[in-house]
C-alpha cells in the first residue's frame, strides 16, 4: 500500500512540474520535441480526465450546498435569496399545459440586491427589450430562459414547456410547491453530475486540447517549410499537445467559476505558443 502511494505522490509531482514547465521553459519545449515519444493523447487525457473531476466536484459542492439550504434551513446569503425569492410567488394555477393566476400582472420578482430574476407575464405585457434584462419568465404555456453570453449581451431565448417541469397533472403552485420541488430536483442532480456533467467536461476539455495542437502544428509546419527542416507530424503534434493542454486544462476550471477569465487565457495561450515555437525553434538549432 505504502508503494502505491508513494508512486502516486511521485506521479502528481511529475504532472505538476511537467504543468509549470510548460507555462514557463522554452527548454521544457525543446525537449518534449527532442527526448518525448508519442503523440501526447496520454498527458491530454490525464489532464482532461482531472478537469473533468475538478469541475464535477465543483457541481457537488455546490448542489451539497443548496440541499442544505432547501431541506436543512441552512442560514446563508444564498438561502436568504432563495427563500425571499419564493415568498414573492403568487399562486398559480396549473392545468397541465398552461398556467393562470388570480393576481394582476406582469409581476416582477426581485432579490435581495433588487435585480429582476422572474417575470410572471402571462398576457406579454412586457416589451422584448425589458424581457431580455430578465432572466426567467413565466408566460403561459412555456417557462423561458434568458441566458447571457460573454460575447453579446443575451442570446436567443430557451423555451421550456410546463410538462417538462410540472408534468402533466393539473395542480396549484405556490411557494410551498416549488421549495417542495427544487428539493427534490437537488436529490437527482448528483446522478446527473456523475453521469453527465463528468464525462461532458472531460470531453469537451480533451477535444479543445486536440483542436487548439491542431492549429498549433499547422503554425510549426509553416515554420519547419520556411526554414526547410525535416520534421515528423507525430513530434509536431506532440510538442503542440504540451502547449495546448495546460491551456485548455485552465480554461475548463476557471471557466466554471467566472467567463470574465477567458481573456485571460487567451493571453496565456499566447504566452505558451511563444514558449512553443521558441522550443521548436531552439530544438532545430541543437
Amino acid at each position: 500500500m505504502k508503494s502505491l502511494i508513494t508512486l502516486f505522490k511521485k506521479y502528481l509531482s511529475s504532472l505538476w512540474k511537467i504543468k509549470y514547465l510548460s507555462l514557463t521553459s522554452i527548454e521544457f519545449y525543446s525537449n518534449v520535441y527532442n527526448k518525448y515519444s508519442g503523440y501526447g493523447f496520454k498527458y491530454l487525457l490525464t489532464l482532461s480526465t482531472i478537469a473533468g473531476l475538478l469541475g464535477s466536484t465543483f457541481f457537488l459542492y455546490l448542489n451539497n450546498h443548496l440541499s442544505l439550504i432547501v431541506n436543512n434551513n441552512k442560514t446563508s446569503h444564498l438561502s436568504s435569496n432563495i427563500y425571499y425569492i419564493l415568498d414573492q410567488f403568487p399562486p398559480l394555477s396549473y392545468n397541465g399545459t398552461s398556467i393562470t393566476m388570480q393576481d394582476e400582472e406582469p409581476i416582477i420578482i426581485k432579490n435581495l440586491n433588487s435585480e429582476r430574476i422572474i417575470a410572471i407575464d402571462i398576457n406579454n405585457k412586457i416589451t422584448k427589450d425589458q424581457r431580455v434584462r430578465i432572466p426567467i419568465i413565466l408566460s403561459k404555456n412555456n417557462l423561458i430562459f434568458y441566458l447571457k453570453s460573454s460575447t453579446k449581451e443575451n442570446i436567443k431565448p430557451l423555451l421550456l414547456k410546463y410538462k417538462y417541469v410540472f408534468g402533466g397533472v393539473p395542480r396549484e403552485i405556490n411557494d410551498e410547491y416549488l421549495q417542495l420541488s427544487l428539493g427534490e430536483l437537488i436529490k437527482s442532480i448528483p446522478k446527473v453530475i456523475i453521469y453527465f456533467f463528468f464525462p461532458i467536461i472531460t470531453f469537451f476539455t480533451f477535444f479543445n486540447g486536440l483542436i487548439s495542437a491542431g492549429q498549433s502544428v499547422l503554425l510549426l509546419y509553416l515554420i519547419a517549410l520556411v526554414y526547410n527542416w525535416q520534421s515528423k507530424f507525430k513530434d509536431l503534434f506532440r510538442i503542440s499537445i504540451f502547449a495546448s493542454a495546460i491551456t485548455v486544462f485552465i480554461q475548463s476550471i476557471l471557466g466554471l467559476l467566472m467567463t470574465k477569465f477567458i481573456f485571460y487565457i487567451w493571453i496565456l495561450q499566447i504566452w505558451c505558443n511563444f514558449l512553443l515555437i521558441s522550443g521548436f525553434i531552439k530544438s532545430q538549432n541543437r
